[in-house]
């Protein structure tokens, strides 16, 4: 599989995109239609007036261009876009874009991170205390920053330090 991110913040992800857009917050809505207004450009759909001002950058017409030449692509839509002040209009445009490109959407939820630790019986039985005060081998962290998103940021921090591996 092939993946292209437009995002807010260039994570270090554990594969490699082959295409990125980055964009800060109040950006985002403009890049995301960017890439739309590439797609529906190469295939003739109409254009809202609302796009026709967007400015076309080339990473957005790389990945109009990857998605539409695609078999099958799917558009994950995450969390940081579902809490944006403007999301009903990235979900907008993430729908315009799937109808363009007969792409899929996914909406990965809140709670996705946790399920798949549940899904997976990562956790097991054990509360986040219980996992840092056995200093385990191991540790996987999903969206933490274990210093300041934990209350013990002390025991978290000690945890971390004498884990073997730590995975962020």
């Amino acid at each position: 599989a092939q993946v292209m991110v437009v995002n807010m913040i260039d994570y270090r992800f554990n594969f490699t995109p082959v295409h990125r857009s980055i964009h800060a917050p109040f950006d985002f809505v403009k890049g995301l239609a960017s890439v739309v207004k590439v797609a529906l450009e190469q295939t003739g759909k109409t254009i809202s007036a609302d796009l026709t001002h967007v400015p076309v950058h080339a990473q957005a017409k790389k990945i109009a261009e990857k998605l539409l030449a695609a078999e099958q692509q799917t558009l994950i839509i995450g969390l940081q876009a579902q809490q944006h002040q403007h999301a009903a209009e990235i979900f907008g445009l993430a729908q315009a874009l799937a109808d363009a490109t007969g792409a899929s959407i996914m909406v990965m939820t809140e709670g996705a991170n946790s399920q798949a630790a549940y899904e997976l019986n990562i956790a097991g039985d054990h509360s986040i205390v219980e996992m840092l005060e056995k200093n385990l081998k191991a540790y996987v962290l999903l969206g933490v920053e274990p210093e300041l998103d934990i209350g013990l940021s002390a025991l978290a921090k000690k945890a971390m330090q004498n884990a073997e591996t730590v995975i962020a």
